[in-house]
């Protein structure tokens, strides 16, 4: 019974002092920082928007539908190894190589399409993947990518 009582005067007491504290509280200004982070918030995505892509420029080429990805990482050292499959579709005609992004502290092990290898280059964080055919509008095709390295 000493345990109910207790905590019914203390939760009588602290209602009690935060509606004192609330009833003397001028919330006129409330509305004001409220106006002021939506304010900051607005000009915050504003100048994300406002930045240029970072996709590389011949990212429209073709159109992703599809990745399947399989990853081995490593925290305790940073490193990761994978396999990622990409599905995608052509944006222009005449399309012979399909150019990604890629970080060069990663290494490109391969690059297979239908088990068969496909050259490339990577370099200045561009992996530049010769098809070995041509491609035109809406033509789709895959590849797979192995790769290692410290992301």
């Amino acid at each position: 019974m000493k345990k109910y009582l207790l905590r019914s005067i203390l939760l009588l007491s602290s209602a009690t002092f935060f509606s004192s504290v609330f009833s003397q509280t001028d919330f006129s200004s409330f509305q004001w920082d409220q106006d002021e982070i939506i304010c900051k918030e607005q000009e915050r995505a504003a100048a994300h928007f406002a930045q240029p892509s970072s996709r590389n420029q011949y990212a429209d080429q073709t159109d992703m539908h599809y990745q399947v990805m399989h990853w081995e990482i490593d925290p305790a050292v940073k490193f990761v190894r994978g396999a990622i499959t990409y599905y995608f579709k052509s944006n222009i005609n005449g399309l012979t190589q399909l150019i990604l992004d890629l970080s060069d502290s990663l290494s490109v092990n391969s690059i297979n399409r239908n088990g068969a290898p496909l050259s490339y280059t990577h370099a200045t964080q561009l992996l530049t993947i010769d098809l070995g055919r041509i491609l035109n509008e809406n033509d789709r095709d895959s590849l797979t990518i192995s790769y290692q390295g410290i992301p």
